[in-house]
This record gives structure tokens, sequence and C-alpha cells, in this order.
């Protein structure tokens, strides 16, 4: 007499990821933000200087992320320079990284809506997005710049 032995199948549903992570995206980008508005905050003294509220601001998302940094810090090695050279240094480099910061913060802010539309398209991988104009919104001058939710 055989005995019929009943393996149970073990079958894995595995959830396919499809999509991006909006909300790291949008950590990512709020962390960007706050920092480049600290580091050209920190460029307009001589003398080190930080603001209590924007630092506020970023340690949320280092603290979310564990991430301290987005930009890289500027390090001088202050023994190969003579107190003069050092001074001339300093004051350019702050000179640059503030024009630089202040570039990026403007290149942030003009690029701030079209980062708001692609994290709302994001949202919904499946489907195509898509922009509904009214005649109403023609007329009155109003386009409404968020993707409608299909």
């Amino acid at each position: 007499m055989s005995r019929r032995h009943n393996k149970k199948k073990v079958v894995r549903v595995i959830k396919k990821q499809t999509g991006y992570d909006i909300e790291m995206i949008h950590d990512f980008l709020e962390h960007l933000k706050w920092e480049l508005q600290i580091i050209h905050f920190e460029n307009q003294q001589d003398k080190f200087k930080e603001n209590p509220e924007l630092v506020e601001q970023l340690a949320k998302y280092v603290k979310k992320r564990h991430t301290k940094a987005l930009m890289p810090a500027t390090v001088i090695q202050k023994d190969k320079f003579d107190s003069e050279s050092l001074a001339e240094l300093k004051a350019r480099l702050r000179k640059d990284k503030l024009e630089q910061m202040q570039a990026a913060i403007n290149a942030f802010e003009i690029l701030e809506p079209i980062f708001s539309q692609a994290l709302t398209c994001a949202k919904y991988p499946d489907k195509l997005p898509a922009r509904i104009i009214t005649p109403d919104e023609v007329i009155n001058g109003f386009i409404d710049e968020h993707a409608s939710e299909l």
C-alpha cells in the first residue's frame, strides 16, 4: 500500500512595485531647498552665523532620512595659506558661494511648479495624466496648473 503525500504548493505573490517613491522625492527636494537656503544665509555674513528657523526646517529631513547633507562642505587647508591669502580666499569663496546659492534658489523657485506637477502625475503611474482646460478657464484667463486625477 502506498501512501500518497500531499505537498502543499507554496505560492508567493510578489506585488510588482511601479512608479516612484513620491514621499522620498518630495523629502529630497525639500531637504535640498532648505540646505541651499542655509548655505546662502551663512555666506551673507563675514563670520559664521546660523538661522535657527532654517536649521529647524532642515532638521526634519535630516532626522527622517538619516542624511546629513546633500551639498558638500568647503574645507580649506588653512596651514597651506598665509593669513592675508587665507582672508582673500575666504572672501572670494563666500562671494562665489553666495552667488551660486542664489542662482540655485532662483532656479529651484522656477522649477517648483514643475516639480509639483510631476509629483502629482507620478502618484498615478498606470495612468496618462492630463490637464483639462475648460472654456470658462480660457475666457477667465485661468488655466489649471495641476494635472487632473484620472
